[in-house]
């Protein structure tokens, strides 16, 4: 049994040293370099790999994958070719996290695609700035924990907006929230934790929330 504390600092060390002829990824389990390969953006996770032969399609044996709209800033077409060359290559595992990040990019046909393939593989922890889901999506049954920002661009939030029946952890940051019946949490029975931060409420004086696990 191998047991492993990693952070960033020590995964980008690890990885100087492999550039620098010091191959301690050799001795180290799969699973392990797979473990550090999850912690990483997945564009500097698949660069790392492409500099051994050894571990080249390690990157396909994540089991979260991270897009940032940032890595890809001075080629604007190229973030959502990175994705579907991700989507194709990467092994079909159980998908533990999703991190997407858009910055208000609203390309709907890769939106859905990404979603779907991380509802088809499980995904439990969801981080992203997209606030309108594919409706396949909000039939996810293995989300436990979403994370939902704009970064940058605050919008709007409508009723009715979820469908995720097994959500336990809900954070939403600088999202304006329409509540017209004031429902927007009642579905979430299994909601524990909840956090607003910087919210603005919408048609509403007060805000009601109806959760009996919370």
């Amino acid at each position: 049994m191998y047991v492993a504390v990693v952070n960033a600092d020590l995964t980008e060390s690890i990885f100087e040293n492999q550039v620098l002829g010091i191959d301690r990824l050799s001795n180290m389990p799969d699973h392990l370099i797979h473990h550090i390969l999850s912690l990483l953006d997945t564009k500097s996770a698949v660069q790392k790999c492409l500099l051994s032969k050894h571990w080249r399609h390690h990157w396909t044996h994540t089991h979260a994958l991270n897009f940032d709209h940032n890595s890809f800033r001075r080629r604007r077409n190229s973030f959502a070719r990175f994705i579907r060359h991700v989507l194709r290559r990467h092994q079909p595992y159980k998908l533990s996290k999703l991190r997407f990040v858009t910055g208000g990019r609203r390309n709907q046909s890769l939106i859905s695609r990404i979603l779907n393939y991380a509802k088809s593989h499980g995904v439990e922890e969801l981080e992203t700035d997209v606030i309108h889901f594919p409706p396949a999506f909000l039939k996810c049954e293995t989300l436990k924990t979403l994370n939902l920002g704009p970064h940058r661009t605050i919008r709007a939030l409508p009723p009715n907006s979820f469908g995720f029946k097994s959500l336990t952890t809900l954070q939403l940051t600088c999202v304006f929230i329409w509540l017209r019946e004031n429902d927007l949490f009642s579905s979430f029975l299994n909601l524990e934790n909840l956090k607003l931060i910087d919210c603005v409420l919408l048609d509403a004086v007060k805000l009601d929330i109806s959760a009996p696990r919370l």
